[in-house]
């Protein structure tokens, strides 16, 4: 693959063992839309998130999905890989698999994991060496051999994280982080605003209050600002016809796609994708990511 376009799906560094802290920024313009993976041996280190900070003990694991920028501090003697990962290969490697609908629950919150048994951070450690170096290959790097390492990477923390206990949070992160995950999984089939508040079993004026109260957007809007970020990366990342497309996002008919994506984007999706083509349009979204 040309180096450039490796460049948008995939970045890996490895920061070695320093003898004084080093501060590693992740995330900033132009990678904020990607996610990003952490892993540090054992040692001591900070994670900041805005006004948020995290303190990771021994080998940690961090899986951020994108949102705003952060800022991880490592004291001296502890060794970092840091991954990003575009929306478009964390797509592949999630695939279609019995494991995928769990994988893109655990994929769409922030998870962190310390102190990991030795067994797991040796194999996580492994699979982020092996990540840095074919991102990084002298001749030709492979995008399949990434997308292997990065699905064994969310598989390995999955199966930890499966076995811990979960955190309750406060009402209004376990709500929203509840919805996202729901419509994470359920957007392309329409569902009501009516099934998801049952599956999450609240009212539908409860839901709406919540997302209002801290997004200022209604849960409808929040669903199709998820379906028509999905529909623009189709349509600047493939190949695929819009008849295609509109089928694979679940609208009844091409027509009815190209109404829905002209009300929220101002032009239809063959305008959009020409404009793309042309570089007059931004493939960055600044929507579906401001939830928590």
């Amino acid at each position: 693959m040309v180096p450039g376009l490796v460049e948008n799906v995939a970045k890996a560094d490895l920061f070695e063992p320093t003898l004084a802290d080093r501060t590693i920024s992740i995330g900033r313009p132009p990678d904020r839309w990607l996610y990003h993976l952490i892993f540090c041996s054992a040692g001591m280190a900070r994670l900041v998130i805005g006004d948020d900070s995290f303190d990771l003990v021994g080998s940690a694991f961090v899986l951020l999905p994108p949102s705003e920028p952060a800022r991880l501090t490592t004291s001296a003697g502890t060794r970092a890989y840091v991954v990003g990962i575009s929306l478009e290969m964390m797509a592949d490697a999630l695939g279609s698999y019995p494991e995928t609908s769990g994988l893109k629950v655990f994929t769409e919150v922030q998870t962190q994991i310390e102190d990991l048994p030795e067994g797991a951070a040796s194999s996580l450690e492994k699979l982020f060496l092996s990540f840095v170096e074919e991102r990084h290959h002298e001749s030709q790097v492979s995008v399949m051999a990434l997308t292997a390492y990065l699905r064994l990477v969310l598989l390995t923390a999955w199966r930890l994280t499966e076995r811990q206990k979960p955190v309750r949070g406060q009402e209004r992160g376990t709500i929203l982080q509840r919805f996202r995950q729901l419509v994470e999984a359920e957007f392309r089939r329409h569902r009501s605003l009516a099934f998801y508040a049952e599956q999450l079993g609240i009212k539908q004026d409860r839901l709406h209050d919540v997302c209002k109260r801290n997004l200022d957007r209604t849960p409808l809007e929040l669903i199709h600002e998820r379906l028509t970020q999905d529909a623009r990366l189709r349509l600047e990342r493939s190949s695929n016809t819009i008849g295609e497309i509109s089928e694979t996002l679940g609208f009844r008919d091409p027509a009815a796609f190209s109404h829905f994506f002209k009300r929220r984007m101002n032009v239809s999706p063959a305008q959009y994708r020409e404009l793309f083509n042309s570089g007059l349009k931004s493939a960055e979204s600044t929507e579906y990511h401001d939830w928590p």
